[in-house]
């Protein structure tokens, strides 16, 4: 798949339309124990899905074969971490490989930040989180995008992170870049009814 042809998917697009504002002075809003997105693309019962998406692009004149979908997947849904805990304000990263110790932050409320998608502009809400060692430094800075769903399907939130000293992940520089968090109990087959495979097709660039 070329460079230029990007996926642009309805999990972030339809949220950009309709979020609206959320009073946020503290990780109240987001508590409890969340999958990370990109844990799912290699799940089998996923294949359907990417077949799927695949066949509506084709009847709409576009070349993209389920391989290619996954693969832009893992670049549109990458996270460090695979599950994150949130209790209070703090959170608790945990890592695919079990090797990795945990890393844990507590964080600060810092502000809404203003973003936009061409025309569109949103908002994510700002925390920040002080110490750290090198090992856990990429979370310093969390963004934070409320919680909410599509089609009836599963409830999720998008965030980003970065190290201290770094900009906002905001802007056109990152519109490829959505983490996406699930709750750690969510029904592959719930997830799936909340795709729509001609929508997602129709984003796709000729």
């Amino acid at each position: 798949m070329k460079q230029s042809h990007k996926i642009l998917m309805t999990t972030f697009f339809l949220i950009l339309a309709a979020c609206v504002p959320l009073q946020a002075e503290d990780l109240s809003a987001w508590q409890g124990e969340f999958i990370s997105r990109a844990t799912l693309i290699n799940h089998p019962e996923m294949e359907s899905l990417y077949q799927d998406i695949s066949k509506a692009a084709e009847a709409q004149g576009k070349s993209y074969s389920a391989e290619d979908i996954k693969t832009y997947f893992k670049q549109l849904f990458h996270t460090d971490f695979s599950l994150i805990k949130i209790t209070d304000n703090t959170v608790t990263y945990y890592h695919e490989n079990p090797v990795s110790p945990p890393v844990t932050r507590t964080y600060t409320y810092t502000g809404e930040i203003a973003d936009a998608y061409q025309k569109t502009t949103f908002s994510w809400h700002g925390f920040t989180s002080d110490g750290g060692g090198e090992s856990d430094r990429r979370y310093t800075s969390l963004l934070m995008m409320k919680i909410h769903q599509h089609n009836n399907g599963v409830p999720h939130f998008h965030l980003r992170y970065a190290e201290v000293g770094q900009p906002p992940v905001t802007g056109p520089e990152f519109e490829q870049w959505w983490p996406t968090l699930l709750p750690s109990d969510t029904d592959i087959t719930l997830f799936k009814k909340g795709a729509d495979p001609e929508r997602m097709a129709r984003l796709l660039l000729p």
